[in-house]
């Protein structure tokens, strides 16, 4: 008889959207392995993402690890004392730091050359040329340790339980309490092909003009490159003012976000509140993949890949939305 699971390591060291859409495995594990310890090993800036998961029960910073000698990051590892580690994103020193500890049951794909011999529970799917959607492809490598998650849209979301941690600070709290308050997220670190700022700038008023209140999100360095091409004096400006817990609880209490294919519009779509992706059709960035998931969640997709790097969708296509989510 094979040694019950006790303590899984989900690993995912890269961005924001990228975590919340590993978070199913979480609630997955939960679902079928009930007392099950799941911790989280991820960079520091998403542990406030993390921490809003009511299936992950500890998050563990690979980053004070990752300037260690590959001995002392074997014993990182080691120290969490796991029966298992699922490596949702393989990243190279955290495969072999896993590998070298001697985590008994190590989760992975087996298509990377890094992984071949360090993963003993080898998965052969493409993620890359899949039809299938990134937390669907993340739920599948559960198959591995003989749990058959359903991976519809709805199984998704019931297996996505984020709640905010934090309260709406004080500069929001006016923006949260408007009946109509949008969110707008223009910029995306490069993760996905933007909408033109312009674009965004024209839907600001259009939404101003309908009596819609209106707020901005990003980064301090994002508002400075923004900061000539939008109508500042029609919005609530966010930028560089709320840290990643806040933003959260800002975006739990908004009547909707618009982004492009970006960590805030997976947590939105998480959340529960209207989320409103922008995409390219093109694979493996196109929607089938990356598209927002939740029962308020939709998205646009252009009629082709712009050739410019700017998506052709009209805005009044997208005013059309975001008018349908206040009846």
């Amino acid at each position: 008889m094979s040694k019950p699971i006790k303590h899984v390591v989900i690993s995912r060291t890269d961005g924001i959207g990228d975590v919340v859409l590993s978070l199913p495995i979480a609630g997955a594990l939960k679902a079928f392995l009930p007392e099950v310890q799941v911790t989280f090993l991820g960079r520091g800036y998403t542990r406030e993402v993390v921490a809003c998961c009511a299936d992950v029960d500890a998050f563990v910073d690979w980053d004070h690890a990752s300037g260690l000698h590959p001995a002392g990051q074997a014993e990182f590892m080691n120290a969490l004392n796991a029966d298992a580690v699922i490596h949702a994103f393989p990243r190279k020193e955290v495969v072999y730091a896993a590998s070298r500890a001697k985590i008994p049951i190590r989760v992975g794909t087996a298509r990377r050359f890094h992984t071949l011999l360090r993963v003993n529970r080898p998965l052969w799917f493409s993620r890359k040329h899949s039809t299938l959607h990134e937390a669907a492809l993340n739920l599948r490598m559960l198959h591995a340790l003989g749990i058959k998650a359903q991976t519809d849209d709805a199984s998704i979301e019931g297996f996505m339980r984020l709640r905010p941690q934090v309260a709406v600070p004080e500069l929001a709290t006016r923006f949260c309490a408007k009946e109509r308050s949008v969110l707008l997220h223009p910029l995306s670190h490069g993760s996905a092909v933007d909408w033109p700022l312009s674009c965004f700038g024209e839907l600001a008023v259009v939404l101003s003009d309908a009596g819609f209140t209106v707020g901005i999100t990003g980064t301090g360095s994002e508002r400075e490159r923004m900061a000539d091409g939008l109508p500042w004096e029609r919005v609530t400006d966010f930028c560089g003012q709320l840290s990643l817990a806040e933003l959260i609880a800002v975006v739990a209490e908004s009547g909707g976000l618009v982004a492009g294919s970006t960590g805030p519009l997976h947590l939105a779509a998480a959340l529960g509140v209207h989320a409103l992706g922008l995409y390219s059709p093109q694979p493996p960035i196109f929607p089938t993949r990356w598209r927002p998931i939740g029962k308020n969640a939709g998205y646009i997709a252009s009629a082709r890949h712009p050739d410019d790097g700017r998506l052709a969708i009209r805005v009044e296509e997208v005013h059309r939305k975001i008018l349908g989510w206040f009846p």
